[in-house]
């Protein structure tokens, strides 16, 4: 009885705590998508070589580390 119990309750808390997983990713992926699609052209003719050159230097979501 106490497995059908656990599995019950386990099962409840990822019904109730999916949306908390998907939101973000959901999130993430428009955010990385509007900026590919509307900023990044805006920026590359308000700047030209500029932000070519920084595009260059900075990743577009996780910062590299240097050693």
């Amino acid at each position: 009885m106490k497995n059908i119990f656990g599995y019950f309750v386990g099962v409840l808390l990822f019904l109730v705590f999916f949306p908390a997983l998907i939101v973000p990713i959901v999130f993430i992926s428009y955010m990385v998508w509007h900026v590919k699609k509307f900023e990044e052209p805006r920026l590359y003719n308000d700047f030209k070589d500029e932000y070519v050159e920084y595009k260059k230097r900075t990743p577009l979501l996780f910062p590299k580390f240097k050693k």
